[in-house]
């Protein structure tokens, strides 16, 4: 018990640190939600959550930081629905190039996407935040609340044509979502943390595809005790940590109820952060048909990929780099 509160106490610190900076400089383009599911996988739960090491987390945080503020400085001719595409397309090969497997990358090059941050402070607050973690995690197995921590370099996870299969239908089960997204104009119906949630309702081992109604409601409260807070805060001019804080403290408890907590709804609670305060109100509304959609779609290359597994030749097809 004393364990656990360590590990969510430094995961509040780091998330506090994010706040007090960007409050500090004044500058939005230093916040990056998902530091919050960041904070959760690799600090609260004390067991080795994704395929990556040290090094390789930094540097894919960064190259997928770096990704997308690629495409708002110079991709703008396809909008914001395809590049948020080409996004996802982008982090799924820069995890192959490095062999890992972090999901929560991909929210670090579609924000940028959905709220137009072309300077290079994103990226480099996306790499700082993620030494932090990294630092954070050492500071754990030093102080004995920790006993599994990445290495400094995971061996290469072996992808296989099942997943590039997977990768594939991913996208294309988001294309009817980017679709509606642009003609309503509700940039949020994808949000960054959303398509995190399709990525890892789609991988057919996850035990969250067994429990949807409960992300569900983790993702759509999230969003619903964000956006009340920056509301209020927003209206009193009160600045984004005194809420970022608060909010994620009453997420990590709600995951303590729940015992298994959801890393994407960590990062679903610090969106209002960059979200403008008179659009913040519609967040909710479109976590809850966003998040309805990515985990009834999801079957789709789940089942697809399950049903490929006794496929002649298979065995032989590995992807190695």
């Amino acid at each position: 018990m004393k364990e656990g509160v360590v590990r969510n106490l430094l995961a509040v610190l780091v998330v506090a640190v994010m706040g007090i900076v960007s409050s500090v400089v004044g500058d939005r383009e230093l916040i990056f939600p998902e530091l919050g599911a960041l904070a959760v996988g690799l600090l609260v739960v004390p067991k080795q959550v994704w395929h990556v090491g040290k090094l390789q987390l930094i540097l894919l945080m960064g190259g997928a930081a770096a990704i997308g503020w690629s495409l708002v400085r110079w991709a703008g001719v396809v909008g914001y629905g395809g590049q948020a595409l080409i996004a996802v397309a982008g982090v799924a090969i820069l995890m192959y190039i490095l062999g890992v497997s972090v999901p929560p990358a991909i929210a670090a090059a579609v924000l940028p996407v959905l709220t137009e941050i072309d300077s290079e402070l994103y990226v480099i607050s996306v790499v700082v935040m993620s030494v932090v973690v990294v630092i954070m995690q050492d500071i754990e197995r030093a102080a004995g609340v920790r006993s599994v921590s990445m290495g400094f370099w995971k061996r290469r996870k072996e992808y296989t044509l099942r997943d590039l299969k997977r990768w594939l239908l991913i996208i294309l089960c988001l294309v009817p979502l980017v679709v509606v997204s642009v003609l309503v104009d509700w940039r949020f119906l994808i949000a960054p943390p959303l398509i995190v949630t399709l990525v890892e309702f789609s991988v057919a081992t996850s035990g969250f595809r067994h429990r949807p109604w409960q992300v569900l409601f983790l993702i759509v409260f999230a969003s619903a005790v964000g956006t009340t807070l920056a509301t209020f805060c927003g209206e009193m001019g009160i600045s984004p940590l005194f809420y970022s804080i608060p909010t994620y403290i009453i997420m990590l408890g709600v995951f303590s109820l729940f015992v298994k907590p959801f890393a994407p709804a960590a990062a679903t609670c610090l969106l209002p952060m960059v979200i403008p305060v008179e659009d913040v109100w519609l967040l909710p509304i479109e976590v809850l048909m966003g998040g309805a959609y990515v985990i009834l779609i999801s079957a789709i290359p789940n089942l697809a990929c399950k049903r490929s597994k006794g496929e002649k030749g298979e065995k032989g097809s590995k992807i190695e780099g």
